[in-house]
């Protein structure tokens, strides 16, 4: 068993089928569970200063720096819902707002690995800074239906240790699930997760100087139940493309669906994050 965010697991595509607001994963505020992380975290500590007020000072600097990022994502055509922010969260609120099993358990490190988590989320890595930007949408209004549906989101991580860091695209690359099931619990509701991954592989981007994984979704469904097992919603999903990358402890994922020239605008989204945590 695992715990994550459930809001961020579907991230904008259950609203366009009438589900609530805290369907839309990206939408952070949308999530009563999730909490800020204290400034002096031990995981951005032990990566910034060996504790103190300083530590404090520097870890705080991290997550305003990381939160500054939000202003540098660009999507062509596409913007957030006026009202809609993202703040920056820990691992633990991020990831523990929902009791979720994936199914078969041999896919649960594939599953946590696409969402940049870890088995080390509510442990070691509690403190790690989270930030989910968007969703994006054309013009920044929600479509009310999935025809021509074109959106795209992002998720960063600082992770306190880069070697737990590195275990993301080598948990992408290394496995061999192809369907799973994730079963997820918040706040009164289970929602049942069909996931079809159609295709895992490394891929050169416009302008990185490293490759990044990229990983194909086919058509997904998820089943809503409400708190006495009646089915209260079902949803189609349409293919999706997530775009990975980590460099050192920085770790980003761009998804898309129907993103025109999309490698290149998640490349200009991925440089940018790079660049931007770099000067941290």
């Amino acid at each position: 068993m695992i715990r994550e965010n459930r809001p961020r697991a579907r991230w904008g595509r259950a609203v366009l089928a009438g589900a609530a607001c805290c369907a839309i994963p990206l939408l952070a505020a949308c999530d009563a569970g999730a909490e800020e992380p204290s400034d002096a975290s031990p995981s951005t500590e032990a990566s910034v200063g060996d504790g103190g007020e300083t530590a404090a000072t520097s870890a705080g600097a991290l997550k305003l720096h990381l939160a500054a990022f939000d202003s540098l994502v660009e999507f062509d055509g596409l913007a957030v819902p006026a009202g809609q922010f993202s703040p920056v969260d820990s691992a633990e609120g991020f990831y523990g707002s929902a009791t979720s099993v994936v199914e078969p358990a041999s896919c649960t490190a594939f599953h946590q690995a696409a969402e940049l988590g870890s088995d080390a989320d509510l442990g070691a890595a509690a403190q790690d800074l989270i930030n989910p930007v968007g969703p994006f949408f054309v013009d920044g209004v929600p479509p009310e239906d999935e025809e021509d549906l074109t959106v795209a989101s992002v998720l960063t991580r600082v992770f306190g240790d880069p070697e737990l860091a590195s275990t993301v695209p080598a948990a992408l690359l290394g496995s061999e699930c192809t369907t799973y099931t994730v079963t997820s619990t918040w706040d009164g509701t289970t929602a049942a997760d069909e996931r079809v991954i159609t295709a895992v592989d490394q891929v050169d981007l416009p302008g990185l100087a490293a490759p990044i994984v990229r990983v194909e979704h086919g058509v997904e469904e998820s089943v809503f139940y409400g708190p006495d097992g009646a089915v209260e919603h079902r949803s189609t999903y349409e293919p999706r493309t997530a775009y990975v990358h980590v460099s050192g402890p920085y770790a980003i994922s761009v998804e898309v669906v129907g993103v025109e020239d999309e490698e290149a605008q998640a490349a200009r989204v991925i440089q940018a994050y790079v660049d931007h945590m770099g000067a941290a």
